[in-house]
């Protein structure tokens, strides 16, 4: 019977915490924001950020003001859209683990939120496009994580039963709570979200890094 390994993108496949460096960076000299140190601009960039969950447009109207930065918040905005996906790169053991599983004779997937545009940019850069068998971005389809459906959706385009779908995500709700719901085995990637108190959905297992899958009995 097919089985299938699906996986989240950002923090889960993709060092998105370690693009945050150069796209600050490039901005930092682009918009000659020279009185304050480019260390502070940074980390404050990281904190607005929220790990990508804080409000973009609200994120540079914020840095915009609190940097005295002589220049408009949405411009900063479409220059960050588009340097985010020509500064992806994938954690280094991204590449390996597909291809072990791919080896396995694994299905291979990506289910991720966010707009079409940049969630595609990220997988054209990185070469994803051409390692998995099926992507689903959530506004391309309609549903976000963490629908069951968008995760009935790839399980059906991959023509394999949900309890022979292995999800990996870093994200609690979106990810382990959405897999686990939908019928499919849910992996927590540790990144950098804490798991939530109150949330009675476990996951199957925990891992700190990707190639710990590779030791796990699935």
């Amino acid at each position: 019977m097919s089985k299938a390994i699906l996986f989240d993108l950002d923090d889960t496949l993709l060092d998105r915490e370690g693009s945050i460096e150069p796209i600050a960076t490039h901005q930092y000299q682009k918009y000659g924001i020279r009185h304050v140190l480019l260390a502070a601009y940074i980390e404050r960039f990281k904190v607005l950020d929220e790990h990508g969950y804080a409000d973009r447009h609200q994120l540079f109207r914020t840095l915009v003001a609190e940097f005295q930065i002589e220049a408009d918040s949405e411009d900063m905005l479409w220059d960050y859209r588009q340097q985010t996906w020509q500064v992806a790169q994938l954690f280094e053991d991204a590449r390996h683990v597909l291809s072990v599983f791919r080896d396995r004779g694994y299905k291979l997937g990506i289910i991720t939120n966010g707009s079409t545009t940049m969630q595609s940019g990220k997988l054209e850069a990185t070469g994803l496009q051409e390692i998995v068998d099926v992507v689903l971005i959530s506004e391309q389809v309609g549903v976000s994580k963490p629908n069951s459906l968008i995760f009935q959706q790839a399980a059906e385009q991959l023509s394999t039963p949900l309890p022979n779908c292995i999800f990996v995500g870093d994200h609690p709700v979106r990810d382990v709570m959405g897999a686990s719901q939908a019928g499919m085995i849910a992996i927590w990637r540790v990144a950098h979200l804490a798991w939530p108190g109150d949330l009675t959905v476990r996951p199957h297992h925990t891992i700190q890094q990707l190639s710990d899958l590779l030791t796990l009995v699935l």
